[in-house]
């Protein structure tokens, strides 16, 4: 696959999002441009899964927090 750039979605709330390398290759790149959007994003779990295409699939799943919890 040599040459060929890599594309990174994002995929998170039933949404697909394409972005640049820069931020899909790096959590902490996409919680820092997904907490502008989503909320609660800070919280989340985030997995990377290679298509058959050799993109990447970056899936984001929000943890439950602790509101209201004391």
């Amino acid at each position: 696959m040599s040459g060929t750039a890599v594309n990174y979605n994002i995929k998170i709330e039933g949404q697909t999002i394409p972005v640049p390398p820069e931020i899909g290759s790096s959590d902490e790149q996409i919680r820092a441009t997904l907490s502008l959007y989503f909320e609660g994003i800070k919280n989340s779990k985030i997995e990377r899964t290679v298509q058959a295409n050799g993109d990447i699939l970056v899936d984001v799943c929000k943890l439950a927090g602790t509101k209201g919890v004391r």
